[in-house]
């Protein structure tokens, strides 16, 4: 640097600067996890979040844990999760890109919710007597309801209600028992027209049913079943049970009626002989004369 007066004089000096390249901190890379609502309740849906920072690699792959157990693996920064029980839960994400992890965590309450019964109705056209269709669970006592009963080639008619998904419909019928053995049940198939056919060796073991949907069966052969359902509550709770049907076999009747409708096959009386002898006489001695 130089520096002049008015009188031409100058005075001159200098200084070095060094210039540094500037050190490029790197900063690790970050994940935050958020949750939809910071409660949801017993069988409802909640919505979770991770959302990553300062990370090299575009391939994320997340990792998603729900009270420490890993429910599911994919490349979405969003999961959604269905709660079937009450209390505090830890959601976790891990996320990696193939060299790093690093992963966040939140807690959700799930609230518990009564929940609503399935029911039974019967339907238009319903053969069963009752007024009301008994379903009885593992933990009711069975001696507090009464079967359903029902005629061989009638129809059980009855809809089904307040569940989430499909309903598997099974049936069994129970075999006598002896002061020896215990009655035996045997899974019967459904056969075309929903028929319930313990004989046959064709047909399927059970049947899918909706909610709301009419279940109609009719029994092939007399005797005590079981009409088994295995379903899922509007909140989700595993439900299984059954209806009891007692079902009565056709009545069928042996004796052989001749033409005039009389009873045949038996020996005739002695006043039924006579006439007919005096009958036979009289004719020939007309054909006589």
């Amino acid at each position: 640097m130089i520096v002049k007066d008015a009188e031409g004089l100058q005075a001159k000096d200098s200084v070095v600067i060094q210039v540094n390249e500037q050190e490029v901190i790197e900063q690790d890379p970050s994940v935050s996890l958020s949750s939809s609502s910071d409660y949801v309740k017993v069988g409802e849906n909640a919505t979770f979040s991770a959302a990553v920072e300062n990370f090299a690699g575009n391939e994320l792959q997340y990792t998603w844990l729900v009270d420490g157990e890993q429910v599911a693996q994919s490349s979405s920064a969003t999961f959604q999760y269905r709660f079937t029980s009450a209390g505090s839960h830890k959601i976790t994400v891990k996320v990696s890109d193939g060299n790093k992890t690093v992963e966040s965590s939140v807690m959700i309450k799930v609230n518990e919710e009564p929940d609503i019964p399935v029911k039974f109705d019967f339907g238009e056209g319903n053969d069963a007597s009752g007024t009301e269709i008994p379903f009885i669970t593992s933990d009711a006592d069975e001696s507090k309801y009464d079967a359903l009963s029902l005629a061989a080639e009638k129809n059980l008619i009855f809809t089904i209600r307040n569940i989430t998904g499909q309903a598997t419909i099974r049936v069994q019928r129970s075999s006598s028992s002896t002061a020896a053995t215990s009655a035996v049940e045997n899974t019967c198939k459904i056969i075309s027209g929903y028929k319930v056919d313990c004989e046959s060796s064709s047909g399927s073991d059970f049947i899918l049913v909706e909610n709301d949907s009419s279940v109609n069966l009719s029994f092939i052969n007399g005797g005590d079943y079981k009409v088994h359902v295995d379903a899922k509550t509007l909140t989700g709770s595993d439900i299984s049970g059954y209806i009891p049907v007692k079902v009565e076999a056709e009545s069928t009747n042996n004796e052989v009626k001749d033409e005039g409708g009389k009873k045949g096959g038996g020996a005739m009386d002695p006043l039924s002989l006579v006439l007919m002898t005096c009958a036979g006489f009289f004719i020939r001695r007309r054909k006589q004369k």
